[in-house]
């Protein structure tokens, strides 16, 4: 960047954007305000011809720059957690969210791969964002919210390719809030002949405008809000945007047909040329911690149960079937790939922890209330209802 050569910032297909930005940013700070890394180290490792990892010389200039190259992506990280705990916050209700956050930034998995200099606990959390800032949206009919989620998943694709596969989920429940909201305004016109489109808990429209259309100019939002972030950020697409194209689509048609050497060849107790469908709900299963586990199925029997009792409406409903839906479709698209390694499961993972956040909580609410802790103890059972589950997941952080 201070060449001015744009084009330079194209390294790889994945791409890498935003941790190259996070560690680039860190690194400057530690060289101009700390003072702690010297100009030399940087020239010395951009005058390597590649950073070749099993190099004796680049893994000796890196061990001294990457601690120093780490602080923007904590910086990162923290920001995601505060973002998600104020979409969650506006979706439900603070004990939601503060346990929802916890229980992520307790898991192991995303936990380890937050530390280091990488991408895919970044793309995760940028795509849960773009899916709860998309809720909001459908939620609120506030269309920032839904910039919001389009910025969201731009920085998602910035980070990783797979990022974009945020878009179908995002799609499906702009699409269903405008279904319910045409279903509402057919009924509504049968009764009374009102012919109003406008609604709560989806797009704000003009009565003159079909329902469809706004999806449409919804859709487009969303995604121009994703493609201004994508290329403000990306230097190489202002001098190279086909050389980007064709370095991403390239590597994700590589990672589509071919397994590589990441992909599992051991799996389920036998060696194997193709792991199958089932790798990913397997990787789920297992990097999943008891309580996530346990959480998640009281989540669904919850969700089965409203179902069944006619409740079929509600705000918690709505989120907690959107918690369900994304990561299966996600886990679906990413299944079709030939290449399968198990932190691509990751924005999967998350999305359940969330999942059973609201699992845990549920299920130790309707405890309380047998107990005797009613609606007019409500304060007092949302206290001791949030300090038993935060017991529990901190408990389950130590072990």
């Amino acid at each position: 960047l201070s060449r001015g050569d744009w084009a330079g910032t194209l390294l790889v297909g994945h791409p890498g954007v935003m941790t190259m930005w996070s560690g680039a940013l860190s690194l400057a700070w530690h060289t101009f305000i700390t003072k702690t890394v010297a100009m030399a180290q940087l020239t010395a490792i951009d005058a390597l011809p590649s950073l070749e990892v099993h190099s004796a010389e680049t893994i000796r200039q890196l061990t001294t720059l990457l601690p120093a190259a780490k602080g923007g992506i904590l910086f990162l990280h923290a920001a995601i957690s505060v973002t998600l705990y104020w979409l969650l916050k506006r979706l439900l209700d603070r004990r939601y969210a503060l346990l929802a956050v916890l229980v992520l930034s307790l898991d192991p998995l995303y936990l380890a791969l937050s530390r280091v200099l990488h991408i895919d606990a970044l793309v995760s959390g940028f795509m849960l964002i773009s899916i709860l800032s998309a809720l909001v949206y459908v939620r609120f009919a506030k269309r920032r919210d839904l910039v919001c989620s389009g910025v969201a998943a731009g920085l998602a694709v910035l980070s990783k390719s797979y990022g974009l596969f945020v878009a179908p989920a995002v799609v499906l429940f702009l699409a269903a809030s405008t279904y319910r909201a045409a279903l509402g305004n057919k009924a509504v016109g049968t009764r009374s002949g009102n012919t109003d489109t406008g609604h709560k808990g989806g797009p704000k429209l003009a009565t003159q405008r079909p329902l469809w259309q706004a999806l449409l100019r919804d859709i487009v939002l969303w995604g121009g809000a994703a493609l201004g972030v994508f290329i403000l950020l990306w230097p190489a697409t202002w001098a190279s945007p086909l050389a980007v194209w064709n370095n991403i689509v390239g590597l994700s048609l590589e990672y589509a047909i071919k397994p590589g050497d990441a992909t599992a060849s051991f799996f389920r107790g036998h060696a194997t040329g193709d792991v199958g469908a089932s790798f990913y709900p397997t990787v789920l299963f297992f990097r999943s911690t008891p309580l996530v586990l346990v959480g998640s199925a009281l989540a669904i029997i919850g969700l089965l149960w409203r179902g069944i009792k006619g409740q079929a409406r509600g705000e918690r409903r709505s989120v907690t079937l959107a918690m369900l839906v994304y990561p299966l479709l996600y886990i679906g698209v990413i299944t079709l790939g030939k290449k399968k390694f198990d932190r691509y499961a990751l924005p999967a993972l998350l999305s359940v922890n969330v999942l059973a956040a609201i699992g845990l909580v549920e299920a130790l609410d309707l405890i309380a209330r047998l107990m005797g802790l009613g609606d007019a103890r409500a304060k007092a059972r949302q206290v001791i209802v949030g300090g038993i589950a935060a017991v529990l997941i901190l408990c389950q952080g130590a072990v």
